[in-house]
C-alpha cells in the first residue's frame, strides 16, 4: 500500500461525480493529472483541467511542466494551455470564471475540477455551481451514438473529478449534491 493517493484505485465506469478531498501534498493532483495522461494513452480520451480563476492556471504552469518533465517514454507538450501527447491534444486547461466552448470536445471523458474547494481567504465565483454545470453540458452537448441518437448510458458521459485540500467541512458542492461528509480512516 502506497502513501500517496491514487485516483485510479477508486474511480469507475459507475459515477458522474467524484470528490476527492484530503490533506495538501498526498498526491490528488498528480495522480489525476497522471489518470488523464493514461487514459489518453490507452484510449485516446481527453480531460479537461479546470481551475476557477486564469490566475489559478498561470500558478499551475509551474506544476503541470513538473509533472510532464517526468515522462521519458513519450513525447508531453504544455503550450497555449494545452497539454499534447506525440502532438495531439490530450488535456486542455480552463478556468472556469472566463470558460467558454473554444474547441470540439466530443473527446473529452473527464473534467478535473483542481481546487474545486476554495483555501482560506479565496472564495467561490458568484453563481459557481450554475457556471460548473453549464460548463460541463456545454462539453457533453451533441454527444451522439454511430445511429444519431444521444448518449445516455452513463459510462458515456463525462465524469468529474472535484480536488480539493479539507479546509472545510461545509462546502458549496457537498451542499448542493446533498452529500453527507464522510472520513475515510486507512
Amino acid at each position: 500500500m502506497s502513501i500517496w493517493f491514487n485516483i485510479q484505485d477508486y474511480i469507475s465506469d459507475k459515477y458522474l461525480l467524484y470528490f476527492f478531498v484530503g490533506g495538501r501534498g498526498i498526491g490528488k493532483t498528480y495522480s489525476s493529472f497522471k489518470w488523464c495522461i493514461d487514459d489518453y494513452l490507452k484510449n485516446k480520451k481527453e480531460a479537461i483541467w479546470l481551475r476557477r480563476y486564469d490566475v489559478d492556471l498561470d500558478d499551475s504552469d509551474k506544476e503541470i511542466n513538473k509533472f510532464i518533465s517526468q515522462y521519458d517514454d513519450v513525447e508531453l507538450v504544455y503550450k497555449n494551455r494545452i497539454v499534447y501527447i506525440n502532438e495531439n491534444p490530450a488535456i486542455y486547461f480552463k478556468a472556469l470564471n472566463t470558460a467558454r466552448r473554444s474547441a470540439s470536445f466530443e473527446n473529452v471523458n473527464k473534467i478535473i475540477y483542481d481546487e474545486a474547494i476554495p483555501d482560506e481567504g479565496k472564495q467561490y465565483l458568484y453563481n459557481e455551481f450554475s457556471k460548473f454545470v453549464n460548463f460541463r453540458e456545454t462539453v457533453e452537448r451533441l454527444r451522439l451514438d454511430e445511429n444519431g441518437r444521444p448518449i445516455l448510458k452513463a459510462n458515456e458521459l463525462v465524469t468529474c473529478v472535484f480536488l480539493g485540500n479539507n479546509s472545510s467541512k461545509f462546502n458549496l458542492w457537498t451542499n448542493k449534491f446533498n452529500i453527507k461528509y464522510f472520513e475515510l480512516l486507512m
